[in-house]
């Protein structure tokens, strides 16, 4: 489902007075914008998904292995779920990294840290150094985001199965900012009048997953009390692509106790993102699909 808000130019005075047989029209005095074109996506063809459909991987604690970048001056990198790209400083695409500036992390030849290692050292005016003998693990790992000449994308050791899946929620939710201003007729040029929404900027997203399992044991309460960081949580949907999850904390974490019966707890948290350059949280989510 999709809302749109529309901001009329006028709310009393409107274009053309309404009569006792005749509607009054705001024709010309709306801001519009024109979707016709645009694909919206089907919906889903079979039954909804079922927690056996998804694997909810985590990690938690101190990571020590991953791999820093060296690439021209005021270069970087952009690290996702399933391509890294290489920037040059004019924030192009550097066609001397990877393949037209990509490596696609999931292709047998760049599956391994050690195999985008050697690879990226062949690149003209790239190096990699890979930290802590991370040379056999999965580059999917990386922690996604965006990161500066010189720096390094870290990585947890293992991942960890999230017990006991009942449900998983994951939110999106944009926090858009109205921009007040005088602002023109789309008709009459000649017509200004000061909004509210003038114009909207685009403001910081809040990424939010919460899983609901039966709990086994205290381990999510003693990460939320603890203040715990969760390095990288992945949904893998297996044929179907997967999102990553990237620097989370656990915001709170409810469980109902009863003797004899099933504990089951909701775990909720918020996640922002990974790098040291320019708008790295844009990376606290990232697909493959």
């Amino acid at each position: 489902m999709i809302d749109f808000d529309a901001t009329a130019y006028y709310v009393v005075d409107e274009a053309t007075a309404g009569t006792r047989t005749q509607a009054r029209t705001f024709a010309g005095d709306f801001i519009t914008g024109d979707y016709s074109a645009q694909t919206l996506p089907s919906e889903p063809t079979g039954d909804p998904m079922l927690p056996n459909d998804v694997t909810i991987q985590y990690s938690t604690g101190t990571m020590t292995k991953g791999l820093t970048f060296d690439g021209p001056p005021n270069s970087y990198v952009e690290v996702g779920e399933k391509y890294i790209l290489g920037y040059d400083s004019a924030g192009a695409l550097d066609s001397n990294f990877g393949t037209a500036g990509i490596y696609d992390m999931t292709l047998t030849a760049n599956n391994t840290i050690d195999k985008i290692h050697d690879l990226i050292d062949l690149d003209t005016g790239w190096s990699a150094t890979t930290l802590d003998s991370a040379d056999a693990l999965n580059p999917l790992n990386l922690q996604k985001g965006v990161y500066a000449d010189g720096s390094s994308a870290m990585m947890p050791e293992t991942m960890v199965d999230w017990p006991y899946v009942k449900t998983a929620k994951l939110t999106i939710d944009n926090q858009h900012i109205p921009l007040p201003g005088v602002a023109s007729s789309v008709t009459d040029s000649s017509i200004k009048k000061v909004l509210e929404y003038a114009d909207v900027a685009r403001g910081e997203s809040i990424i939010t997953l919460e899983i609901t399992s039966t709990a086994k044991d205290e381990t999510f309460y003693d990460q939320m009390v603890t203040g715990t960081s969760l390095p990288l949580v992945r949904l893998d949907f297996g044929t179907n692509g997967s999102i990553a999850l990237t620097n989370g904390r656990i915001m709170s974490r409810t469980a109902g106790y009863a003797a004899g019966t099933e504990v089951a707890e909701t775990v909720t948290m918020q996640f922002y993102g990974a790098g040291d350059f320019t708008n790295y949280s844009k990376y606290a989510i990232s697909g493959d699909f």
